[in-house]
């Protein structure tokens, strides 16, 4: 599945999260990653929305819930994907998230830096649905 988005600046709580010692080890035993603490954003339009929406119905590879702090933090689906035809990275969807526009990408670097993009930028993502 193919999806394409506007680059945009997140509210910066990804780096919160992907942070946690409880994502990161299971980053590490799923996809074999330390994952980069931040995650790329892309608004998304018209089709790709759709399309969109369509993957949160998808099974995906499932990050558990867990508690850290006696905070809990819930199950992420993902799917692994390349951006850009260039680098691997994977699309996380959170159960709770407040998004149902915006598609957030983790990677073990920098996406922004790495490929030299910057917000404003269309970006074409490959997703793997046969997990």
């Amino acid at each position: 599945m193919r999806i394409t988005g506007t680059l945009i600046t997140g509210k910066g709580e990804g780096s919160t999260y992907i942070a946690r010692p409880g994502y990161r080890r299971q980053f590490q035993r799923r996809f074999g990653m330390q994952p980069f603490p931040g995650t790329l954003n892309l608004k998304l339009q018209g089709e790709n929305v759709e399309r969109f929406r369509s993957l949160q119905n998808e099974p995906g590879i499932q990050l558990q819930s867990f508690t850290d702090n006696n905070q809990m933090f819930g199950a992420v689906s993902c799917f692994p994907c390349s951006v850009t035809d260039a680098v691997e990275g994977v699309v996380v969807i959170p159960a709770r998230s407040t998004y149902d526009d915006v598609m957030e990408i983790v990677a073990e670097v920098c996406l922004r830096s790495l490929l030299g993009l910057k917000d404003g930028d269309k970006i074409a993502v490959e997703i793997r649905l046969e997990v």
